[in-house]
């Protein structure tokens, strides 16, 4: 009987069976991604505030202006701040307010800026929408701008700019604080009377031009007490005294090279250590001084024109008022 001999077996292709099985990874991780996208799509929908975690949304508004405020015991647990149930979850698992930082910030209150958080100590990080906040912070008096920051997991963070306080102005017999732009600050005047003192209507819009003017001749500047606009066109300064203080009345053309003439002349023949009441340059070189024993002027008569008056204003608690009725005429 003849046998047959049979073939020895084949050796299995190990390299093929690798390249059966690698292309079955890639599928499978870009089945894992959709699933995973689709997921987080679905739970962005039903969930706003998870959403705005994610960046596929803004944050909500939550605790603006006019809505309740959710019971102190509910607070911890996320409950009463209008949030999703996802984000109820994430407050019970750490996501919550425990610090505020604060830059910029030397004359507000750092109540004042808690309070625009409106969010205590513990409570939801995800109820503070950093636009409410900085609309609220903006709000406040020496607020000027303001930026908003919530950085997780617990931390919001607040940068501010201050307005500057840089005058006070009076007007109608009232004190108000102003910024470099004139505009006035709700601060109480009686903490400032140290700040330059500027007087009539329209002061505050030109009172930035006037202390630039005199930070050119800082001997000059640090004896001005009060400064008066005339007719919303001219200064009248008042040197060493608000009430009886020499009066220097600069011109509405070239106020800065009457101040270097006077300066010049000062240095020269000390004119601003002289017994003088007032010293007119409003005419074009022309200097005019009014000896003091003359009698001191009178501001009304001033500014209303015709031959100043003898005697002292009377004075009071407050600087009294440099021009008082019929102010903005000049003399």
């Amino acid at each position: 009987m003849r046998r047959v001999s049979q073939p020895p077996p084949r050796p299995r292709n190990r390299r093929r069976r690798r390249r059966d099985v690698l292309p079955g990874l890639p599928r499978a991780s870009m089945v894992f991604l959709i699933a995973g996208g689709v997921g987080m799509a679905y739970l962005a929908a039903r969930t706003p505030a998870l959403a705005g975690l994610i960046g596929l949304a803004p944050p909500p508004a939550i605790g603006a202006p006019g809505s309740s405020v959710p019971p102190a015991g509910a607070r911890d647990a996320g409950e009463g701040w209008g949030l999703g149930e996802t984000a109820r979850v994430l407050t019970r698992q750490g996501l919550v307010l425990r610090q505020v930082t604060v830059t910029g910030r030397d004359l507000t209150a750092g109540r004042d800026i808690l309070g625009a958080i409106g969010v205590p100590q513990g409570g939801p990080l995800l109820a503070i929408d950093p636009e409410t906040v900085r609309t609220r912070l903006e709000a406040l008096p020496w607020v000027a701008n303001a930026r908003v920051e919530r950085r997780l997991p617990d931390q919001v963070h607040v940068a501010i700019t201050e307005r500057e306080p840089m005058a006070l102005w009076q007007h109608n017999g009232a004190f108000a604080v102003i910024d470099r732009e004139g505009r006035a600050i709700a601060a109480d005047p009686g903490r400032w009377r140290t700040l330059p003192l500027v007087v009539g209507a329209g002061a505050p819009g030109h009172a930035a031009e006037l202390l630039n003017l005199l930070t050119s001749q800082p001997g000059i500047a640090e004896r001005v007490k009060a400064a008066t606009l005339i007719g919303e066109r001219r200064w009248t300064l008042r040197l060493d005294s608000i009430e009886n203080g020499l009066v220097v009345r600069l011109p509405e053309e070239d106020p800065s090279a009457a101040l270097d003439q006077l300066a010049q002349i000062d240095a020269r023949d000390h004119l601003l250590s002289k017994n003088l009441s007032v010293i007119d340059m409003r005419l074009p070189g022309r200097l005019v001084v009014r000896l003091a024993e003359d009698g001191p002027v009178d501001p009304e008569a001033e500014i209303a024109g015709g031959k100043p008056a003898r005697g002292t204003p009377a004075g009071g608690h407050k600087p009294p008022p440099i021009v008082p009725k019929g102010e903005g005429r000049d003399a």
